[in-house]
């Protein structure tokens, strides 16, 4: 007979265990994209678009890994989000960055490739797009697509994949906007390559459907500022094809060494900080359409110590540059990129280079907006496309290098 045991006085035969962890994940590195330079131009390198899932600041780490025979170039911090150098021979050089989130290393570097030679153009098919109604016409658009060194570009179109049944065709594949007819309910990806006479672009898609479409970040432009600002950054340029509500999840992935700052409130429209050491601050966003996360996007806010006439001259250049609309630049893309120029040469002057400042703005910023100036026309190597548009930055340019000569004497 099995005994009598009083309920409530027996204990399982062994103890269990439920273990909670929290995965940090691997930041991401971005080099930005390639350039062409001339010989003895002061290159800016950009790892501004480096991005980490878990909002972690981020290390960077620089490295030439090919540089052309006898080059002596040199980079003027290793650990930059800006680092410069000088493009002392003829030919290719290739610099990797690797990101660290205080923990991990990224899972590879990115590296970009800055030549004196041609380089290849950019193919843009234009953000993703989403279909309601069977047999709405689809306009594509790679009218962002360009090339650096200002040549004229060829367009080749074509399908990479259409649904079961379709007969969609392309109404011109070389044109920079062909449409066609999405006459069956499903997925259709669309190919861009972009041509200058002697080198192709890779290969660019835009991908057409009846499905979600993942919303797109935008963080607004880079800024200028001093210790103590409040700094204000708007994400009410960020766009959903769907048309869905987003949220929004700001981080600072960057900060000058010492720094304390932090975001007001990190998941609303608009937000602010104040730095409170001078030196580069890395602003990062992603939106969510209830869905899916957008890619991240990135804007450097460059704060200053000193408010000396130099580092005003040339916050007056970043705003007018600011100012202009997207569309005066070849690419969208290149605004905040001059922007990201001038922000690293306040960073040279606050580092007392003034050396390296003045280079940048004579051997580089300046002739990308010297063409009308000039010729009384942009001339392929402007960034800015008009007249007027030039007109509006390059005396302020003109102002700043003056500022900057000053320093030296």
């Amino acid at each position: 007979m099995t005994p009598f045991v009083p309920l409530g006085t027996v204990d399982s035969n062994q103890p269990d265990t439920v273990t909670i962890s929290t995965l940090n994940s691997a930041p991401v590195a971005h080099a930005s994209a390639d350039q062409s330079v001339y010989m003895n131009n002061t290159v800016t390198l950009d790892g501004s678009g480096s991005t980490d899932v878990d909002g972690d600041l981020l290390i960077y780490t620089w490295a030439f890994t090919a540089r052309p025979q006898d080059s002596n170039a040199a980079l003027s911090d290793t650990h930059a989000v800006n680092p410069t150098f000088t493009a002392d021979k003829a030919g290719t050089y290739v610099v990797s960055l690797m990101v660290n989130d205080g923990t991990l290393d990224c899972n590879q570097p990115d590296t970009v490739v800055i030549s004196t030679n041609n380089t290849a153009p950019v193919a843009d098919a234009g953000p993703d797009q989403s279909i309601i109604l069977i047999g709405s016409t689809v306009q594509l658009d790679g009218s962002q697509s360009y090339d650096l060194e200002g040549d004229d570009i060829a367009y080749q179109w074509a399908f990479v994949s259409k649904p079961a049944g379709s007969n969609a065709t392309l109404s011109n594949d070389g044109i920079s906007t062909p449409t066609f007819a999405a006459d069956v309910r499903g997925e259709y990806v669309i190919q861009l390559m972009v041509m200058d006479a002697v080198l192709q672009s890779t290969l660019d898609t835009v991908l057409v459907s009846f499905e979600n479409v993942k919303p797109v970040a935008n963080a607004g432009t880079g800024q200028s500022v001093y210790i103590g600002d409040t700094v204000t950054f708007d994400g009410s340029g960020s766009t959903d094809a769907n048309g869905d509500t987003l949220t929004y999840l700001w981080a600072l992935t960057s900060v000058p060494a010492g720094s304390s700052a932090t975001i007001v409130n990190a998941t609303v429209l608009e937000t602010s900080f104040v730095p409170d050491v001078a030196g580069t601050y890395v602003v990062q966003l992603v939106v969510n359409d209830g869905t899916v996360d957008s890619d991240f996007v990135t804007i450097v806010i460059q704060a200053s110590s000193e408010q000396t006439v130099a580092i005003d001259a040339v916050q007056d250049c970043i705003t007018q540059v600011s100012s202009l609309d997207p569309g005066m630049f070849k690419n969208d893309n290149l605004q905040n990129a001059m922007i990201n120029k001038f922000n690293a040469v306040i960073a040279s002057i606050e580092a007392g280079n003034f050396a390296d400042a003045l280079g940048q703005l004579q051997h580089d910023i300046l002739g990308k907006t010297d063409g009308c100036a000039n010729a009384n026309n942009p001339d392929k190597n402007d960034w800015i496309t008009t007249c007027a548009a030039q007109g509006s930055v390059y005396p302020y340019i003109l102002v700043a290098i003056d500022a900057v000569e000053a320093l030296m004497q």
